[in-house]
């Protein structure tokens, strides 16, 4: 809870972070306002868990990276049930760089865009509940409600496959 990033260490501030093949467990697990990323998976590492919650993460203090409440990239997976991801600053769950994904009983709600989305990142606005660039995600039973920018955004060769929700 309140990791706050650090420009000694790379202004690094995750809540959980697993890189290079690692692999996470994470049962009855709550990220709460963490700088950067709530939880992130990169460079191939694994993510299986349930009754998860990522609340109010934030940008780290460049605005140019994080505030997302679950960001799983490059080569990496998840695989989590009964997830609430709310009040995050950029994205709810973004998947990304050749990633999957696959959700079930997730609530991704009130995603806000950066709060420098006037100046000085005007092109960099954020507010997006789900993204999928790359990627392929799964979601069974869903939520998405009340995000600032936009509900659920594919692009860039992203598959989705959404079941039993509401956006």
């Amino acid at each position: 809870r309140n990791t706050v990033a650090n420009e000694s260490i790379g202004d690094l501030g995750y809540g959980i972070g697993a890189f290079d093949g690692a692999r996470l467990e994470l049962l009855r697990v709550e990220c709460l306002e963490n700088t950067r990323e709530g939880i992130f998976l990169s460079n191939g590492a694994w993510l299986s868990g349930s009754d998860v919650r990522v609340e109010g993460t934030l940008p780290g203090p460049d605005f140019q990276v994080g505030g997302a409440g679950i960001r799983v990239q490059s080569d990496s997976r998840a695989e989590v049930t009964r997830v609430a991801v709310n009040r995050n600053e950029g994205y709810g769950v973004v998947v990304s760089g050749e990633s999957s994904g696959l959700f079930g009983d997730l609530l991704v709600s009130e995603t806000r865009e950066l709060s420098c989305a006037v100046d000085p990142c005007a092109n960099r606005t954020g507010g997006f509940g789900i993204a999928v660039f790359e990627s392929l995600l799964g979601v069974d039973r869903f939520l998405v409600d009340g995000n600032a920018f936009c509900g659920i955004q594919v692009a860039n060769r992203g598959e989705l496959d959404l079941h039993q929700g509401m956006v």
